[in-house]
């Protein structure tokens, strides 16, 4: 697709935009080269099949946008996309091995290629999603195989503030409230990524990414600032209001039934994700599981009361980790 790109160019208004809106350099343009839509000249459709629908182009090739190229390691384009669509009919890619140094010890994991972009002009090792909802689902084995290839990942989303009435990105329903910090914590699970979130000082309107914020003159450092301060899924958790923790919750038992998995319970702390697991085995000799609880109870301290009996401290943990208050009862 090399020859394909050689043949387009990029609109000088389209070149204004990338650096006013997105912060990137000239440099980063041209390496990466973006170009623009819509297509004006003769494609074939032998040698480019996915850009047609039937005997046309799609029509998103044919509105006014950003044709986003993907790249192998060694700068063949393998893939290309508008920003914001798909094109192909097969499974979503990650953006994009050309900007991405395996021999680093850390990645970070954005929402989306200019997202990726953005850090990768400072200098910081990134990967873009181009659909979250994919890389958590289906296709969540893609991301594994990527990301572990590093021994530290971060996960650094758009900051978004949705509980605020005042403001342009609030959003009324409750479950559609915190999807971003559901992704952050399902992400972060499913990888074993810290997350790190961009300060909400400096959001625009009730929203912050990236790219926006290095065309706001945030620097490399600023970015490793917020790098730096990364938690675990756990502490990340802790930070949220009662409202999100709950729903967050929910929507973590709805995802695991959706992918039939049990991923939910490597790296939770206790037993099994803290619930009682029933194991059989089948008549060709695997192992099925199956939970009989929501909760496992554990042991705060055994003590002898005045009569010398041995009584113990006890409390419940539920499978997102949440403790009932302690009380006590006979050993």
């Amino acid at each position: 697709m090399n020859a394909l790109l050689a043949k387009l160019t990029l609109s000088e208004v389209h070149r204004a935009e990338l650096k006013a809106k997105r912060g990137f350099s000239d440099e980063t343009i041209n390496k990466l080269m973006f170009r623009s839509l819509p297509l004006t000249i003769p494609i074939e459709k032998e040698k480019y099949p996915f850009l047609f629908y039937k005997d046309r182009l799609k029509d998103k090739l044919l509105e006014n946008n950003i044709l986003i190229p993907y790249f192998s390691k060694d700068g063949v384009c393998t893939y290309v996309r508008p920003h914001k669509y798909h094109l192909a009919d097969g499974k979503p890619t990650l953006y994009c091995d050309y900007i991405l140094d395996k021999n680093k010890s850390s990645v970070v994991i954005c929402e989306s290629e200019f997202k990726a972009v953005a850090l990768y002009q400072c200098g910081i090792n990134a990967i873009g999603m181009n659909g979250i909802h994919s890389f958590i689902g289906k296709y969540r084995k893609e991301l594994l195989d990527i990301v572990g290839q590093f021994k530290d990942k971060i996960v650094l989303l758009d900051t978004e503030i949705k509980d605020d009435i005042a403001l342009l990105t609030y959003q009324a329903d409750p479950v559609k409230r915190y999807d971003i910090e559901y992704a952050n914590y399902i992400i972060a699970h499913i990888t074993g990524a810290k997350v790190a979130r961009l300060p909400t000082e400096w959001c625009i309107d009730g929203k912050i990414d990236c790219d926006t914020a290095l065309a706001m003159g945030k620097t490399a450092q600023d970015f490793q600032e917020v790098i730096d301060k990364a938690m675990d899924k756990y502490d990340f958790k802790d930070t949220l209001s009662s409202e999100a923790k709950a729903i967050i919750n929910r929507r973590v038992r709805k995802w695991q039934f959706m992918i039939k998995d049990h991923l939910l319970s490597e790296g939770w702390k206790g037993n099994e994700a803290n619930r009682y697991i029933w194991k059989t085995m089948t008549k060709d000799g695997n192992e099925i599981t199956h939970p009989i609880s929501n909760f496992i109870l554990k042991i705060h301290r055994n003590f002898m009361d005045k009569d010398h009996n041995l009584i113990r401290e006890i409390y419940f943990t539920n499978e997102f980790g949440e403790k009932s208050p302690k009380f006590c009862m006979d050993a």
